[in-house]
This record gives structure tokens, C-alpha cells and sequence, in this order.
């Protein structure tokens, strides 16, 4: 059995360990810790044939190792390029000179338009901090680059009014992308307004600097129209670890039936090859997104 050289880029869950905590987060335990034998054992054949790494969390820049782990699959794999989702709270001078080196982009959740919004949201969190960081970072950067500085909004009670603002901070402050991230299963999820996402879709239209994801998606969500996403890239370039060591071919494959193996129990290339891991990539390839989250399939609200 061998491992599909066809995975070029690999998402992975190093720690749910964080310094916020974020009012629309899914983590319950703070504690669990993606171990040794995954990320330094099982996943080291895969490190040789990947482009990029995406590193999340938890909160990859207050893992005490994620730096311990950065310096490993690059000695694996000196090529690679590095992706993260942060808080942005801890991206210090380390962070911005491997990603001014190695990165593709880096997906800052901020999460509101304004300090007090943020404080209800990302509890734990440091406004000014935050904005401060990715200013630097920018800075750091050429003027044109291929970096995608991107912000990012999760939509809860506390902040689906802002979204105009946020999008408009966003530019401000040098990000390149934005992105709207939503929950169909949250309680977080107040009845919406259209309003607000028109706002903002009026807007997104006149910062031709910032590339804006999800918003007409979330609208589709809103007024129940949302349509499948197809076909799907990811099914045949990525793979998602999680901190427990599941493996799915995308962290949006959130139905437990999505999953196809785990790296505690089984190697990877006896995972990748089983009838469970061959069945899943069938079904998606086919249209079939049944595994899916909303961002991807036909599912609107309720």
C-alpha cells in the first residue's frame, strides 16, 4: 500500500489549547493534544510529498510546540509553504518571518468591526494587539504580494450587524481577503436580517482591494437558496487531521460517518487505502455532500 501522492496539502488540529475563548467556539476541553506518534510518527511519509501545511488549533501561536513542529516537517521537507488560522492575539516577529518566507496566507479571526463588539466575542482577546499585528505584518510584506492577509468574521448575535464595518476595518487595517464563516447548527446564529448582508454585499463592492468570501453564500443561507458547491476541489489535493487524530479529506466534512480512519489506531496509508477512505472520496466526487457542512451543501437553515 502507499499513500495517494496526490495529497499536496495537509490541514492539521496540533492542540485545542488557546488563549481566547470565543463565544461561538465548538472546543469543550482545552486540554487535548494531538500526540507524538500522529504528527511526528505516522504523518512524517506523508511531509515529504506536501506543498503546504495549515496549522490550526486551538490557537497555533500559544501551543508551546507548534515552533517545535514548524522545524520539524521542515526538516522533512524543506519546500514547504505554511498556512494558519489565528487569533493574531501572539503572531509575533517568528510568525511573520516564516510566513514572509513560507507563507501562502494567514486567516486572522477578528470576528467584529469594533473593540467592544470583539471583547463580546473574543473573550481573552487584545484589540488593539491584534490590529496592531497584522498592520506590522503587512508592513512586512511587498507591496504587491501573493500573501493573502485574510480576515475573518464567525456570525453570532453579538456581531451580524457589523458586517459592512468589519469588511471595511478589514481593508483598512491591509488585509487582501476577507471571509464569512457561519454555523447553520449554532445557537449563536440570531434570526437574521437580510439587511445587514446586503449592506455589506454594497459595500464589498466598492474595496476592489479585498477579495470577499462567503458573504453571498451566507446570504444564500439566510434566504434558504443555498445550492450545492461542486465539484469539490479539496476531495483530491487535501487532508484534515484532527487534534483526536481523525482523518477526513476536509475539515468541512463535519458528519461523523465523514470520517475514514484514525491515525492512533491505524498508518496512514492503511487508512487512505480502506473501503471506508475509497467509498467517501466516490460519494463526494459524485455530488453526493451529504457529509458535508452548509458551506458546501444544498442544507439552509433548520
Amino acid at each position: 500500500m502507499s499513500i495517494d501522492p496526490g495529497i499536496k496539502r495537509l490541514h492539521i488540529g496540533l492542540a485545542n489549547t488557546c488563549n481566547h475563548r470565543c463565544t461561538m467556539c465548538f472546543i469543550k476541553d482545552y486540554s487535548i493534544v494531538l500526540q507524538p506518534i500522529v504528527w511526528k510518527e505516522r504523518l512524517t511519509p506523508l511531509y515529504r510529498q506536501l506543498d503546504e501545511i495549515m496549522l490550526a488549533g486551538g490557537e497555533p501561536t500559544f501551543i508551546d510546540w507548534t515552533k517545535e513542529y514548524v522545524k520539524y516537517v521542515l526538516s522533512i521537507n524543506p519546500k514547504l509553504k505554511f498556512s494558519m488560522f489565528t487569533n493574531g492575539h501572539l503572531f509575533d516577529d517568528w510568525w511573520i518571518q516564516l510566513f514572509k518566507e513560507r507563507g501562502t496566507w494567514v486567516n486572522f479571526s477578528l470576528n467584529a468591526a469594533c473593540k467592544d463588539t470583539y471583547l463580546k466575542v473574543n473573550k481573552g482577546g487584545d484589540w488593539e494587539a491584534v490590529i496592531e499585528n497584522i498592520k506590522k505584518f503587512r508592513a512586512a510584506l511587498p507591496e504587491k504580494t501573493n500573501m493573502r492577509i485574510n480576515s475573518s468574521m464567525v456570525i453570532a448575535g453579538d456581531n451580524f450587524k457589523e458586517i459592512a464595518e468589519f469588511l471595511q476595518l478589514s481593508n483598512d487595517i491591509g488585509c487582501n481577503h476577507a471571509s464569512i464563516f457561519y454555523d447553520h447548527n449554532s445557537k449563536t446564529i440570531p434570526d437574521l436580517d437580510i439587511e445587514y448582508t446586503n449592506k455589506a454585499i454594497e459595500v464589498a463592492k466598492t474595496l476592489p482591494n479585498l477579495a470577499v468570501w462567503g458573504l453571498e453564500r451566507f446570504k444564500q443561507y439566510i434566504e434558504n437558496s443555498a445550492k450545492a458547491v461542486l465539484p469539490c476541489g479539496p476531495i483530491n489535493y487535501n487532508l484534515y487531521i484532527d487534534i483526536y487524530g481523525d482523518v477526513r479529506y476536509c475539515c468541512l466534512i463535519v458528519h461523523p460517518d465523514g470520517v475514514i480512519g484514525n491515525l492512533y489506531k491505524n498508518t496512514l496509508d492503511e487508512i487512505l487505502n480502506s473501503e471506508k477512505a475509497i467509498k467517501v472520496k466516490e460519494m463526494i466526487k459524485s455530488g453526493d455532500l451529504q457529509y458535508c457542512s452548509s458551506y458546501c451543501s444544498p442544507l439552509t437553515k433548520g
